[in-house]
């Protein structure tokens, strides 16, 4: 399999991973209402928070469906795809560093966000590499 055919199918899955985070997303935005670390928030507060999970959700499924486009164009060799897998690679890794200052942790830690975006970053950072010196 060449480089840019691998590149390609890194890409669909760093796609793929995306969007199923942001589905995730939406259900999480009612879930963390109901902890009691929440209870106190006005309803302004919680209505914030609530938005915060559907934007965060929307904009991941937004990447995902945009990885799944530049994907086919990295097979192609495209300029636009490689940058914008790059582009990719670095929001995961700042994502992946966020992870570590200020871990999820309500209602308990949760042990697979770490994992989860740390093959992000490099689902998105192969894709890139991959199309580096590539024919």
């Amino acid at each position: 399999m060449n480089r840019l055919k691998a590149a390609g199918w890194f890409g669909f899955l760093s796609g793929c991973l995306a969007i199923f985070q942001g589905i995730k997303h939406f259900p999480m935005a009612f879930e963390t209402i109901k902890y009691h670390e929440y209870a106190n928030l006005s309803k302004p507060a919680s209505d914030l928070l609530i938005l915060l999970w559907f934007c965060t959700g929307l904009m991941l499924i937004t990447l995902g469906v945009l990885s799944l486009y530049f994907s086919r164009k990295l097979k192609t060799g495209d300029f636009a795809a490689h940058i914008f897998f790059l582009c990719g690679g670095i929001a995961y890794s700042v994502r992946t560093l966020f992870e570590l200052i200020y871990p999820v942790a309500i209602p308990e830690p949760n042990h697979f966000v770490l994992p989860a975006v740390i093959i992000g970053s490099l689902l998105y950072l192969i894709s890139f590499a991959l199309t580096l010196k590539a024919k």
